[in-house]
């Protein structure tokens, strides 16, 4: 059997989706800050939200189209 059957390797791989996707939108976000865009707080809040929903959808929308 390949690497790629066991069912713990894909939830690695998974996993690591996820954290490619967080990481490309907080950085999208940090950029924004970069211009002191969306610095009060609820913004922060809102936008940790948001990054972490687009990684999240991001994420099943590479998985459940493969």
């Amino acid at each position: 059997q390949s690497i790629s059957s066991y069912v713990i390797f894909k939830v690695f791989l998974f996993f690591w989706t996820m954290a490619i996707f967080y990481h490309l939108f907080n950085g999208i976000r940090y950029l924004i800050w970069s211009y002191g865009k969306m610095m009060e707080l609820d913004a922060v809040y809102k936008s940790a939200y948001i990054v972490l929903a687009l990684s999240i959808l991001s994420t099943l929308f590479v998985w459940l189209s493969v």
